[in-house]
């Protein structure tokens, strides 16, 4: 402890004074109010303030041991206490801080946890003189201000990580089924034809709690459901004789579960090693006729198709989904392909998830320990150990929080590293070199409406500004976010090849394409299931169509390809003409019809890829 700090008994230097009820009729908006506080944080507004000046103000009950900064004017709920104390002698951010550090929730007792104030009084801590505390402040207001940043930009990326990975499912992967050519039939059609495939479990009549038993056939609920995916979070069991009453609500390997009661609309897929079971009445099992359509298809169509969620939730009886039955279920529509596609599909959805997945680990793994250097930084406050100089700055955020520009090396290399991530999702890496990125670098220009600072020629590889990818990739190198690898001798290519911060760069990446996000997803869509050679033909396509159509022309198909393929580069001759019409195909089965706003792509120049 350092020279100066003594050591003190809370209760000698703060007064948690007992917060008290807001009649309702002294309640009012938020514009003509004082705040007033519950447990954690602001409950509702009232029309005079109970306490005029600013304090700390500490969850007494509830969320009890939270605590809160209070600028002047304010009301403390009944559920609360509120800190006085002499301002000539202690720093209110301070004695805010030492309270934070305390972990007072973990002073909570009783049935419904609350804390004794006088049980806060005997903790003994060491204070410094009033001016010590100030700077004390000063240099934890300016750590906290970035770690604080750093939580929301995190935050933020693990949003957006999830919002992306819905938006791919639902917006491409699932697609515009008219535009695929993929059927509808209800759930009812789907299921198996025998009587029963679409069911719920026993009425309560039917089965009381005081029936379950240690062991014997398992009967599942909503609790089975609960990250939308099979599991024995909670276990109940019934004898064999209660289960050959019960045995017609039998839950199968392979049926699908959704809730309709309580949170309703979580699903999952039954798998094939769970023992005998039942279901309950706040579940819905369809079986379903396996050459129709597959489960984990279903279950995922359930969980991100707009048509499902928008009819659960439009149909749904009570407040926030709170009642389905079996008619709504039976009822809903479903568009799908063939099981082989619907196979795929899964795989892919399988696939991205998984990606996803790794991606929130690394976001939550950083808040966390974002979290517990804001701890260490308190501990070493109230040990006297903090000076300035040893507090690490967090510049992340800060570097995040001002988005590179359309037309910087930058931005150029955030979107190659988003585009070579969602390829890497799906087992595609391998066909993400320099062909791949350039053409995803002009095609995002051109959907985007957006200038970034290329200056693209006719190359034999398509569309092409190499030196303007080079310096982007240079960028990335020198970041240490990846760069891109010469395959082995006698293997024609590059390799994306990552750095020791791509984790950290793809982050700020999601954060910076989002306003493009939309564009990105078309393109990426479009070009991922391609090889080098059909990606460079779309992109082409592309850009020779858009050149007609900038020239004033209102090209013909056949006018298309021969822009694309004759005059175009010599190389180009080598492809069919076949291959330039299906190239066309492809652009419009994806909704990319060039308008004329891209790039005009100019000379005959060839550089090697």
């Amino acid at each position: 402890m350092r020279e100066g700090w003594t050591k003190q008994k809370l209760g000698d230097v703060i007064t948690l004074e007992y917060g008290k009820p807001l009649p309702k009729d002294e309640r009012c908006g938020e514009k003509e109010g004082f705040p007033a506080f519950g447990a954690n944080g602001i409950k509702c507004y009232s029309r005079e303030p109970y306490w005029l000046h600013p304090s700390v103000i500490v969850g007494r009950k509830g969320t009890a041991g939270a605590v809160n900064l209070v600028e002047g004017g304010f009301w403390p709920l009944d559920v609360t206490y509120y800190v006085t104390f002499d301002n000539k002698k202690h720093d209110r951010k301070f004695l805010y801080y030492m309270l934070s550090a305390l972990n007072l929730p973990a002073l909570a007792t009783g049935v419904k946890p609350g804390i004794n104030r006088n049980v806060v009084y005997a903790i003994e801590q060491y204070f410094p003189l009033l001016p010590e505390q100030k700077r004390i402040v000063t240099i934890l207001d300016e750590a906290f201000a970035g770690i604080d940043a750093a939580i929301t930009n995190t935050q933020n990326n693990l949003a957006n990580s999830r919002e992306l990975f819905e938006n791919l499912v639902a917006d491409r992967i699932f697609g515009d089924p008219d535009a695929k050519g993929w059927s509808e039939a209800t759930v009812e059609e789907l299921a198996r034809p025998e009587k029963g495939s679409i069911r719920t479990g026993p009425f309560g009549s039917q089965l009381l709690h005081s029936e379950f038993v240690d062991d014997g056939i398992a009967v599942l609920g909503i609790d089975n459901t609960v990250q939308n995916v099979f599991a024995w979070d909670k276990k109940r069991y019934i004898t064999e004789d209660k289960y050959q009453e019960l045995k017609r609500y039998t839950v199968q390997p392979g049926d699908v579960l959704i809730t309709i009661m309580g949170t309703c609309g979580r699903c999952a897929v039954v798998p094939t090693d769970i023992p005998l079971s039942i279901n309950t009445k706040h579940l819905c099992c369809i079986s379903l006729d396996q050459s129709k359509c597959i489960p984990e298809f279903l279950h995922s169509y359930f969980l991100y198709h707009p048509i499902a969620r928008n009819f659960l939730e439009s149909r749904a009886k009570g407040s926030i989904m709170s009642g389905l039955n079996m008619g709504i279920i039976k009822e809903l529509p479903v568009r799908l392909p063939d099981t082989q596609v619907q196979k795929n599909i899964v795989e892919l959805i399988n696939e991205i998830t998984e990606e996803t997945r790794r991606l929130e680990a690394i976001y939550q793994k950083k808040l966390t320990a974002l979290a517990e250097l804001k701890q260490s930084l308190l501990q070493k406050a109230f040990s006297g150990e903090l000076t300035a100089g040893n507090v690490v700055p967090i510049t992340s955020a800060k570097e995040s929080s001002a988005p590179p520009t359309t037309d910087s090396p930058a931005f150029a290399a955030h979107i190659m590293a988003v585009a070579y991530h969602w390829h890497e999702s799906r087992g595609k890496n391998k066909t993400f070199g320099h062909v791949k990125a350039q053409k995803t670098l002009h095609l995002v220009e051109a959907l985007s409406r957006i200038d970034l600072g290329r200056a693209p020629v006719k190359d034999a590889a398509g569309p092409n500004d190499f030196a303007h990818m080079r310096t982007a990739e240079k960028w990335a190198r020198e970041n240490d976010y990846y760069e891109f690898v010469q395959r082995p001798e006698g293997k024609r290519g590059y390799d994306f090849v990552k750095g020791k911060r791509y984790s950290e760069w793809l982050a700020r990446a999601l954060d910076a394409v989002e306003p493009y996000k939309s564009a990105l997803d078309r393109v990426v869509s479009l070009l991922m299931p391609l090889d080098t050679q059909k990606a460079e033909l779309v992109a082409t396509v592309y850009a020779a169509w858009n050149n007609l159509l900038l020239d004033g022309h209102k090209p013909t198909e056949a006018d298309i390809v021969h822009e694309a393929r004759d005059n175009w580069h010599p190389d180009k001759q080598r492809y069919t003409r076949q291959q330039f019409h299906e190239a066309i195909a492809r652009l419009r089965s994806h909704g990319m019809v060039p308008t004329g706003a891209g790039k005009r792509v100019t000379g005959q120049e060839s550089f090697e890829l």
